[in-house]
Formats: structure tokens, C-alpha cells, sequence
């Protein structure tokens, strides 16, 4: 994670859609080819398979959106650059806080694990689920894995064995 990253991810996800191309930078941080298909935010074709194209990508960008939204209050402040937030910057590092370390307040959380299987199987037996859940429910989904024993239930304490 760089700075350049956050302000994509927080600061331009709301604005991406107004000009054809600005998704781009967002949509190429999937694991999608480099010639793929979803990535092209230009497409203009009227058939059905274009339809379902524009679906998925407007689901991801909006699960993008929903996700990193509760931290852009933090982020326009993190990148003003004044004395204040200068001041602020230095005691977050003095207190441990990372930059990238949102605090979120009020936001409500789903809390969701892996099951021991590969990442594709979990997005689709799961994660997607969970995301949706989230919309629908408008709280932030975070993925945990081998988090303290005694804390929460064991799919969440368990290390999922493809994460470190």
C-alpha cells in the first residue's frame, strides 16, 4: 500500500464513473488479465454480454466504494497539507497509528473468515455472499484469519493456510 493507492481507492472511487477510462486504475487492481475484457471502461456495445460485463464491474466498484468509503473522511484530512495535519501525522506515529490506519467511527463491521480452501472457492462459496451482505446491510465486511485463540469462533482463529 503506497499513497497513491489510497487516494485511488478512497478519493477518486466516487468520481471514476464521470469520464470513460477513469475506471480504469481501480478495475486494474483485480487480478484480471492485462487485455481483459472487464477492464475496459470504454466499452459502449449494446448486447448482452456487454450488459453483463457493465453488471459485474458496477457490483465490484460498488463493493470497492462501499469498503473503503468510512475512511475517506480520514483520508482528505491524512492529505491536506497544512500544518495541522502535519501536527496530527507526527502524533499518530508518535502514539504507533500507521498512516493507513482508519479509526471509521460509527461504522458497523461483519466480521467473516476463510474456509480451508483455495481463494477461488471461498469467493465463490462465500466471500461474495458476505460482500452483498454488507451492502444490504450497509456494514463493512473484514476478512480475519488466525486471529487470538479465544477470540471469536475457530474458523476465525484457525491461520487459513494460504495467508500468512
Amino acid at each position: 500500500m503506497n499513497d497513491a493507492f489510497v487516494k485511488q481507492m478512497a478519493l477518486q472511487v466516487p468520481y471514476m464513473l464521470a469520464e470513460p477510462g477513469s475506471a480504469k486504475p481501480c478495475l486494474s487492481q483485480t487480478i484480471a488479465f492485462e487485455n481483459s475484457r472487464f477492464l475496459n471502461d470504454t466499452e459502449k456495445e449494446e448486447n448482452a454480454k456487454s450488459v453483463r460485463f457493465w453488471a459485474v464491474r458496477l457490483v465490484y466498484l460498488s463493493i470497492l466504494y462501499h469498503q473503503h468509503s468510512p475512511a475517506i473522511p480520514e483520508v482528505e484530512t491524512i492529505y491536506r497539507d497544512d500544518a495541522a495535519t502535519q501536527k496530527c501525522l507526527a502524533e499518530r506515529e508518535a502514539r504507533g497509528i500507521g498512516r493507513y490506519d482508519y479509526e471509521c467511527p460509527k461504522k458497523k463491521f461483519i466480521v467473516a473468515g476463510f474456509s480451508n480452501n483455495i481463494l477461488g472457492a471461498n469467493i465463490r462459496s462465500g466471500a461474495v455472499t458476505q460482500f452483498l451482505a454488507g451492502l444490504a446491510s450497509n456494514h463493512i465486511i473484514l476478512f480475519v484469519n488466525n486471529s487470538p485463540v479465544g477470540v471469536g469462533y475457530r474458523y476465525i482463529t484457525a491461520p487459513w493456510w494460504l495467508a500468512s
